[in-house]
């Protein structure tokens, strides 16, 4: 039997053509994956720079807002600082309470102010001078828990000389009154402060006072007790020689104290 060479041949050779059909066809698919692959990472590279670009944006829109808040808190406290009436005494807590004038905020024309003339949160009656309260003038003002009046000597705008400060609670309606010497505003010299002066009285001191405490000779009262003491006085303690009245006995003992603590008996 004779081979059919030329048959082999062209079976052969149309296998070998499918075969590169399939590479060929292969070739496409790994080309259209590594298309795929470049789209995948430019659609990355775009999703990232537009996150960034949302995040960058973010940041400068928080920061703008963050600073438009703090400039208008800043203005808010600077205009309620600069607008806030100057702080008043209490007439309920200790004796020694004194109201701390502020320094006026405009310029006064000198004169002789019997009308009044508005300065720091309340009215002034008398004289101006170099723009400044000075000489013997009243000065009434209103605060939240008191209405206040000061009547007395004046000194380049600062309570300095005689003078009288009465003020009354408007809750409960007790009166405190200083009557006295003054020194820039302080309680200096000699000087009564009473509480309820009158018909009711209640606790009251009188005697030396050095920047509104009690300092040198006084006596105070304790209306509570219907106690009084009278002697030294340093930095507003009972300090040095003194008599104490204790009227539940009807005694008086004299002593010396320190800083309100009796250390030793006289007699």
């Amino acid at each position: 039997m004779t081979r059919n060479y030329e048959a082999e041949n062209i079976v052969l050779m149309k296998a070998i053509a499918d075969k590169d059909t399939e590479i060929a066809r292969l070739n496409n698919s790994i080309k259209g994956i590594e298309e795929d692959n470049e789209r995948l990472r430019k659609s990355n590279k775009e999703y990232r720079e537009q996150k960034n670009f949302r995040w960058t944006r973010a940041n400068i829109i928080l920061t703008f807002v963050a600073a438009i808040v703090t400039i208008s808190v800043t203005a808010i406290v600077t205009l309620w600082v600069a607008n806030k009436p100057p702080a008043q005494p209490n007439p309920e807590t200790s004796s020694q309470t004194t109201t701390t004038l502020a320094t006026p905020s405009t310029t006064l024309r000198d004169g002789q102010y019997d009308e009044g003339i508005k300065i720091d949160g309340g009215t002034y009656y008398g004289p101006i001078k170099n723009g400044k309260r000075h000489g013997n003038g009243k000065f009434v003002y209103e605060h939240k828990d008191s209405d206040c009046t000061y009547e007395g000597d004046w000194v380049d705008d600062k309570r300095t000389g005689q003078g009288s400060l009465r003020e009354v609670n408007k809750k409960t309606g007790v009166v405190y009154q200083y009557t006295g010497g003054w020194l820039n505003n302080k309680y200096h010299g000699y000087g009564r402060v009473e509480f309820n002066p009158g018909k009711n009285p209640g606790d009251w001191y009188e005697g030396d006072w050095k920047e509104s405490k009690r300092d040198g000779k006084g006596t105070n009262y304790y209306s509570n007790s219907g106690d009084k003491y009278e002697g030294d006085w340093k930095d507003d303690k009972r300090h040095g020689i003194g008599i104490y009245y204790n009227k539940e006995y009807n005694t008086y003992t004299k002593g010396e104290w320190a800083y309100d603590k009796s250390i030793r008996r006289i007699s």
